[in-house]
């Protein structure tokens, strides 16, 4: 059985393993005052946020789950990629197989995970290094997204 100071406690937002000032509302001066006072702190003790950052990040973050996140995925996310998809597709126009000009997509023709795989690459940093290679125009096409499925033996959809 709940006492009264745990019910109050309970309709407050104030749990045990809650933050004490969970669910009580804040003014703006004070959020203010919060954010320069983090900020101040921050600045003048950067080896401890470091510190803080090391400690829970990778492995040793509570939510890491093994590294699932897949070297293939990281690297087309990258800026290098995004630009090179944009080139090729302002320099096609169109889809190099049937003209369509609609729902365009950029075509690696000898693909991005064989090359990831022949040059070695471990790392996105790894990627940047072999940016000529990985990114190059001439390895590029503008396909259709029904021609871009079909190059890969992919099923599309009905629309």
């Amino acid at each position: 059985m709940l006492t009264d100071k745990q019910l109050a406690a309970l309709a407050l937002g104030r749990q045990k393993g809650i933050n004490h000032l969970s669910g009580i509302p804040k003014s703006d001066e004070s959020k203010r005052k919060r954010s320069t006072s983090i900020k101040a702190w921050c600045a003048a003790n950067p080896d401890k946020v470091l510190a803080r950052g090391a400690k829970n990040s990778g492995p040793n973050n509570y939510r890491w789950n093994g590294g699932s996140s897949r070297l293939n995925t990281a690297i087309r996310r990258l800026t290098e990629n995004r630009k090179w998809m944009d080139e090729i597709k302002a320099r096609d126009r169109q889809c190099t197989r049937c003209g369509s000009e609609q729902g365009l997509e950029s075509h690696h023709k000898t693909g991005l995970a064989v090359l990831i795989e022949q040059l070695g690459i471990a790392s996105r940093d790894d990627a940047r290094q072999h940016a000529a290679v990985l990114w190059d125009l001439d390895n590029g096409v503008t396909l259709c997204q029904p021609c871009h499925y079909d190059e890969h033996g992919r099923k599309r959809h009905a629309d």
